[in-house]
């Protein structure tokens, strides 16, 4: 299956062991479906995230649709600007891309860029050899201690 291409390429999930290595729990998935939500509060794409406010109380984690990319994180600077602690992923092979230059960057407090590449996971089952790294993006809070290698860039202080 083509990561970039199809009708199923934005239900990527992210693999379990990787939420686990990033010591993340009890958090709100803002961007999920009921195949792929890494913990029991969840949106689906039903639910419309991009047009609610995201919780306060309870960090958020984000893994947005590739085509949408964006917006999404359009959203997610909005939201940790009014409070909203957010863990998110996204593809780390396009740092020209507009969505990193004009909103990661400027708007994260840190990013782990990951070792090596994830192993995303579609229908239950991990896929192999995307053609790309992964990042961790965090804003509004720094990470927490992790079991997994990568470099991480600190953007705020």
């Amino acid at each position: 299956m083509n990561i970039y291409r199809g009708g199923r390429c934005d239900e990527w999930g992210t693999p379990p062991e990787l939420i686990e290595q990033l010591g993340l729990k009890d958090m709100f998935d803002v961007c999920a479906s009921p195949e792929n939500h890494k913990f029991p509060d969840y949106w689906t794409k039903h639910d419309n995230c991009l047009r609610r406010p995201w919780p306060r109380e309870q960090w958020c984690w984000m893994n947005p649709p590739f085509t949408s990319a964006y917006s999404f994180f359009q959203k997610a600077a909005k939201e940790a600007a009014e409070g909203s602690k957010i863990v998110a992923i996204y593809k780390a092979s396009n740092l020209e891309a507009k969505v990193w230059q004009e909103v990661i960057f400027p708007h994260a407090s840190a990013i782990l860029f990951l070792k090596g590449r994830t192993n995303y996971v579609i229908e239950g089952k991990g896929s192999k050899g995307v053609p790309f790294g992964s990042a961790i993006i965090y804003f509004n809070l720094w990470p927490l201690k992790a079991n997994v290698e990568g470099q991480l860039l600190r953007l705020k202080i």
